[in-house]
């Protein structure tokens, strides 16, 4: 069986998470700047200094027009001159915040800084993790595995694969409850990583919010509507038809790799316009070809419309509903949040959202996403990888193996996973209530991927048999 992480190398999640392929983007985003931070470095666990490019954060006045000047670069399609694109404009009337719709965590205390980061560009490295400074562990209950139907020693026999494997954290949680948590190689309750593109699903959950909170209203809407200084220019005007359906879907149809373009995307100063220069490969909505410029896009439109950057949206109707506290947030050149990636979290913050999804959207008897948002998402909506057996829910980003295996009377269980590079996890197998929660130092899986988990099958061998029939 392919292993999701070695495919995440290849496929799904390709060089562009990868370290080394920031080796030209990183020399001209992170030229010396005022923006600086402290942070622990994941392999050797030193408090190093990290320069960034100094750009607003959400604790800037993101409400003003932000004025944008695409460049061209070499071997990238525009035609027209460079234009203005005016990201904080909404092409319809943003609708007022209504009282008492967003519950605050009680976790959080008030004074918590929530979006304004000591480095608000891109980090140069990009496995480095933070502290969290907030304790949610009066946020969860805690149990025994066989408190909660489960045999504890049927998990335990997997743990001693987790710490040769890169692991960070590693929880299993049923019914609600944490059942097993262990941490290796550094990894701890309130260590905050890179969850890579599992922040895709958290992006898609925004996406559902903002159609519930009428920012806008429909997925058939072309993403050129939201940016028409942009479309208007570009050399295609086939790339006008793109909808939001087929941004969440992947199936632009834009010419893209995930392993060899992204630099020629990181070198310039607007990334949206860098990613809507490449050619159309075929007509929109043919085909998946997974594309992190799609969900940055997504990311742009829903800062557009709501008059609120992505980081300030997602606190509000999100993160803090759920008391997830954000250690940082990558920001491309102009200040766009960046959209499917580079957002740190702890591995309990990455339960909480898996429960937000197993439980339909609700939280603590709020419906934090609505309900018809999460069933579709967890449905298939398009085919990603035919030889793989992987499904691609409304590209709101879940992937998901349907099947572990291929012989469905040996595997009757339907799981769900947010993939991220690197063996980062968040699985769902609503059939047993049941969330888990992996995450690793993916630095070496570029040059060593056979030291990596298969975490698939991981699921299915010490996971699904740690059921106690009856239980």
């Amino acid at each position: 069986m392919t292993d999701v992480a070695t495919r995440a190398g290849s496929q799904t999640e390709p060089s562009i998470h990868d370290a080394s392929s920031y080796s030209h983007a990183t020399a001209n985003l992170l030229a010396p700047s005022l923006a600086g931070g402290l942070m622990r470095h994941s392999q050797t666990g030193r408090v190093i200094l990290v320069m960034a490019l100094s750009v607003a954060g959400c604790g800037g006045d993101n409400s003003a027009t932000t004025t944008l000047v695409p460049v061209t670069q070499p071997g990238l399609v525009t035609t027209a001159e460079p234009t203005t694109i005016q990201y904080a404009t909404t092409t319809t009337p943003a609708p007022a915040t209504q009282p008492g719709s967003v519950t605050t965590a009680t976790s959080l205390p008030p004074d918590t800084e929530r979006c304004t980061f000591e480095s608000n560009g891109m980090v140069s490295d990009t496995w480095l993790t933070f502290d969290d400074p907030v304790d949610d562990s009066n946020d969860w209950k805690f149990s025994t595995p066989e408190e909660q139907g489960m045999d504890s020693k049927v998990i335990a026999s997997g743990l001693e694969k987790l710490e040769s494997r890169h692991i960070y954290s590693f929880l299993v949680i049923r019914h609600g409850t944490i059942v097993m948590e262990e941490y290796f190689n550094g990894g701890e309750p309130l260590l905050s990583s890179n969850v890579f593109s599992t922040s895709k699903s958290m992006l898609s959950a925004l996406v559902g919010i903002a159609l519930r909170e009428g920012y806008v209203n429909h997925l058939d809407q072309p993403a050129a509507e939201f940016l028409p200084d942009l479309f208007g220019t570009l050399d295609d005007p086939a790339k006008s038809t793109v909808t939001l359906r087929q941004l969440l879907t992947m199936t632009s149809g834009l010419q893209w790799s995930e392993s060899r373009d992204p630099d020629t995307v990181f070198d310039t100063t607007d990334w949206v316009r860098a990613w809507w220069s490449f050619p159309m490969a075929q007509r929109s909505g043919a085909g998946f070809n997974y594309n992190t410029g799609m969900t940055h896009t997504m990311s742009a439109i829903l800062t557009i419309q709501s008059g609120m950057s992505t980081c300030e949206f997602a606190t509000r109707y999100l993160f803090e509903p759920l008391g997830i506290t954000v250690e940082h947030w990558s920001q491309d050149p102009l200040g766009v949040f960046m959209g499917g990636s580079h957002l740190f979290i702890t591995s309990r913050e990455m339960a909480k959202f898996g429960l937000l999804y197993l439980h339909q959207g609700q939280w603590q008897g709020e419906q934090i996403v609505p309900r018809n948002w999460v069933e579709e998402s967890l449905t298939r909506q398009v085919r990603a990888y035919a030889s793989d057996n992987y499904d691609y829910g409304y590209g709101y980003w879940w992937q998901l193996p349907t099947l572990i295996t291929d012989d469905p009377e040996h595997d009757p269980y339907t799981v769900m996973a947010a993939v991220g590079y690197g063996t980062q996890r968040i699985y769902l197998i609503p059939e047993l209530d049941i969330v888990v929660v992996f995450t690793a130092d993916g630095s070496h899986i570029q040059s060593s991927p056979e030291e990596y988990l298969d975490t698939d099958d991981f699921i299915w061998q010490s996971i699904i048999p740690a059921i106690i029939p009856d239980a």
